[in-house]
């Protein structure tokens, strides 16, 4: 069976959040992003959601919310689609599609961990998260988990 599977994010991006007024800047946005590929054939994203986890205070899970849906399209087999933070103009580059949300503050979870969910109909078809306190830079699907780690730390003896 075809799925858009995920492979990599890039919860914390390199740098500082935020300017020492509070605000974040686009390209800052941009470097937090989740990467998925189309694997076991090409995949129809049409209908498909990308959801990720909501949290009160101390870290508790309230539920998950919708971050975006896919329109119309398609994705074939290899290929990936990144999905930015912030806002820019969908292209592709190299075998890469890129796509933003459109935010204005990172969606990311970093102080609890987060996990990234896609649906179709309400029902899951995969599903990765991270522990909290992510280091900087990009998080790797470990082999035959729904976890992501940093590469450095993937061992696959």
């Amino acid at each position: 069976m075809s799925a858009l599977y995920i492979v990599q994010a890039q919860p914390n991006p390199p740098g500082k959040d935020a300017s020492r007024r509070g605000q974040t800047t686009n390209h800052q946005l941009n470097e937090e992003w989740t990467e998925f590929e189309a694997v076991g054939g090409p995949v129809a994203v049409t209908g498909q959601s990308i959801a990720h986890l909501t949290f009160a205070g101390a870290c508790q899970v309230t539920g998950q919310a919708t971050l975006m849906t896919f329109g119309d399209g398609s994705l074939s087999q290899g290929r990936r689609l990144r999905l930015h933070t912030g806002r820019g103009t969908n292209a592709w580059a190299g075998n890469t599609y890129h796509m933003y949300l459109n935010k204005d503050w990172f969606v990311w979870n970093n102080q609890c961990g987060d996990r990234c969910t896609v649906t179709h109909q309400n029902r899951p078809i995969d599903s990765a998260g991270y522990a909290p306190n992510p280091p900087e830079g990009v998080l790797s699907r470990v082999p035959g988990t729904d976890r992501l780690e940093p590469a450095r730390q993937l061992s696959y003896r």
